[in-house]
């Protein structure tokens, strides 16, 4: 990450998932590095992080999809599954650990995180910073 950037760590994560889990992770990346500070992009990632394995563990999903772009000095993280999906009305009310961690990891960005999920129908989950 402090090497290469924020963009080229999501995508040798996103590799690493689809390599290594049979998984397809499809990556667009249209960040715009040093758009956020080290610390920011460190969150960003490790909110991604959290996506892929809440994927795998909860959702089962077997396709994965993210693009990252900047746009009106936002950064907008777009993240798509084909997993079994969830009640997202019920899930703000008992968030686990990992849907939490995003959450406060957004919050710390002072940035707006969506998710849209019900049952048998995957995920979408939608940061803006």
């Amino acid at each position: 990450l402090e090497k290469f950037g924020l963009g080229a760590a999501i995508e040798e994560v996103c590799h690493e998932y689809h390599s290594s889990k049979k998984l397809k992770v499809t990556y667009k990346n249209g960040y715009a590095e040093n758009f956020l500070n080290p610390q920011a992009e460190l969150h960003v990632f490790r909110i991604v992080q959290e996506l892929l394995n809440n994927s795998v563990k909860h959702g089962k999903a077997t396709e994965i999809n993210l693009e990252v772009t900047v746009a009106d000095k936002t950064l907008i993280l777009v993240y798509k599954d084909n997993g079994v999906g969830f009640n997202a009305a019920e899930a703000a009310i008992k968030k686990g650990l990992g849907l939490r961690n995003i959450d406060s990891r957004v919050e710390l960005l002072k940035g707006v995180i969506t998710y849209k999920s019900s049952p048998g129908k995957g995920l979408l989950a939608t940061v803006k910073i």
